[in-house]
């Protein structure tokens, strides 16, 4: 059950980059259509707390298994 946990946290790892990598390219895409800086940090603020629901989520899930 020790490597389910492992490879399920690396998933959620692996996700949670990919994530920030394409809050990056929404970034630079967004900057030169002249969209305000707030919406823009709302935006990634929404992605990266959602992000974090969803690790917490699995977490959850592990331990009630465990």
């Amino acid at each position: 059950m020790y490597d389910d946990k492992i490879n399920i946290i690396s998933t959620a790892l692996i996700a949670y980059l990919s994530t920030v990598g394409l809050m990056t390219g929404l970034y630079f895409n967004m900057k030169p259509l002249n969209i305000g800086l707030f919406y823009i940090i709302l935006f990634e603020l929404m992605f990266t707390i959602t992000i974090f629901i969803f690790i917490i989520w699995i977490k959850k899930r592990i331990k009630n298994e465990a």
